[in-house]
């Protein structure tokens, strides 16, 4: 009985041993792993605002050793063109990420928005009478201007 224990102890001790030492080599190669792409490349905003139309290069964003590639999330708001840039198609959020080998080095939040036009003819009269003339471009190409007035009173709160 005494012969039987100390041989399963032994076993046991042999198992942890091997166990522990297959837990230690997966640990220093995870972490071999993770430490080639740390510092990999960071894009030098988490986001960016974009007016449909308007062009990304995210090549000039980022600062990598590593050959990547650029994904949109959604290629009918944020469409990638031939010569790797992209083309902010229709208002809406995506993200933007950069990969080397299938590997995530790092994620840009692209939010884009419609062209809005600037307002034009603001004028101030002597009576404190703002008005100007605003106009945006809708979504299918078409303008639609208003013309709005603004009163302050003499204090500069609006009436």
């Amino acid at each position: 009985m005494f012969v039987n224990t100390t041989r399963k102890k032994r076993i046991s001790t042999i198992i942890f041993s091997l166990f522990a030492t297959l837990v230690t080599m997966a640990a220093f190669c995870f972490a071999g792993c993770v430490q080639t792409y740390r510092g990999a490349g960071e894009f030098s905003a988490d986001e960016v605002v974009l007016a449909v139309g308007e062009v990304l290069d995210p090549a000039q964003m980022i600062d990598s050793e590593f050959e990547l590639v650029f994904e949109s999330g959604n290629a009918s708001v944020l469409a990638k063109q031939e010569d790797g840039t992209f083309v902010a198609q229709r208002s809406g959020q995506v993200s933007l990420v950069a990969k080397h080998e299938n590997n995530v080095i790092d994620v840009l939040s692209v939010t884009i928005k419609q062209k809005f036009a600037a307002p034009a003819n603001i004028a101030v009269s002597n009576d404190g009478l703002i008005t100007w003339d605003a106009s945006l471009v809708l979504e299918g190409g078409q303008v639609e201007a208003a013309t709005y007035t603004v009163v302050l009173d003499r204090d500069g709160s609006p009436s």
